[in-house]
């Protein structure tokens, strides 16, 4: 398993999406960042699997060492792309339990392809026709991150099902745009440092919630939980994040990542940015 998590760190986003599209009956729509492949599960109580197919390395070649059970990158201006090649990892490892799969590309330009797939209707209504949405992107180690998609009801189930996990705080990710009438929830994989060469993922992490993850989406009769969203959070522009709901909700941009963080985030993290944890000399998002 090991080796095979290796592969996905070399994919090219392109790469990811034609994999996925490979499987049987997938529906694959748009170009570029727009792209994204769905693969309908064949369970009656199906739950929805999304990961993202891009990274914020795309144009370049990683070099990956794994030492005492930790995968890292030998270059000095490259991270591994854990995220969330390693998303995608899991979600390849779980496609022959029934589920349906979402694989977008653009989720580091402002989720882009959940953006445009939620806007076609067809397409739309099938991805609300599951029983929730989980989505392997997160990092660290236990977290679940519900953003605003998450009723209680949902929360209390995932941290039964998901025992040590607990609940976190988060900025956005695919299922922030997709889960408009169901829940939906974001749950570590094991990676740190995200968007730095300093990143790295823990591989007994990353296994750990492989193995969780299958054991409840192995369940019979798993159940729905709806949702009734009191904002939109496809208001975010599919091309420019500067012209976003971050603008509304008062969000800042760090200056070593560029990644917008919410500023209860910021302070509820010592200062530090949650994304790539250097100390914040931050912009307001314009």
């Amino acid at each position: 398993m090991k080796d095979v998590l290796i592969d996905w760190f070399y994919y090219t986003p392109k790469d990811v999406l034609e994999k996925f599209a490979s499987l049987d009956n997938s529906i694959s729509h748009g170009e570029y960042k727009e792209r994204f492949v769905f693969i309908p599960g064949s369970r009656q109580d199906r739950v929805l699997l999304v990961a993202h197919a891009d990274t914020v390395f795309n144009r370049m070649k990683p070099k990956i060492k794994f030492e005492n059970g930790v995968f890292s990158s030998e270059l000095k201006n490259c991270g591994i792309g854990a995220d969330d090649r390693a998303g995608c990892a899991i979600v390849w490892a779980l496609k022959d339990l029934g589920h349906s799969i979402f694989i977008a590309d653009g989720e580091e330009s402002g989720c882009v392809a959940s953006n445009y797939a939620s806007s076609i209707p067809e397409i739309n209504d099938m991805l609300q026709d599951h029983q929730f949405m989980i989505e392997f992107d997160r990092r660290g180690s236990n977290d679940l991150v519900f953003y605003d998609v998450g009723t209680k009801e949902f929360k209390s189930w995932c941290q039964h099902q998901f025992d040590g996990y607990k609940t976190n705080t988060g900025s956005f990710t695919d299922i922030s745009v997709l889960a408009k009438k169901i829940c939906g929830v974001n749950i570590s994989i094991g990676y740190y440092s995200q968007h730095t060469s300093r990143e790295t993922l823990v591989y007994s992490q990353w296994l750990n919630t492989l193995e969780k993850s299958r054991k409840v989406l192995s369940q019979k009769n798993i159940p729905k939980f709806e949702l009734k969203r009191y904002k939109d959070f496809q208001t975010i522009n599919q091309y420019d994040l500067s012209v976003s709901i971050y603008e509304l909700n008062t969000t800042y941009q760090c200056d070593c990542c560029n990644s917008l963080i919410d500023k209860y985030e910021i302070e509820n993290n010592n200062n530090r940015c949650p994304l790539c944890y250097n100390e914040m000399e931050c912009k307001h998002g314009n």
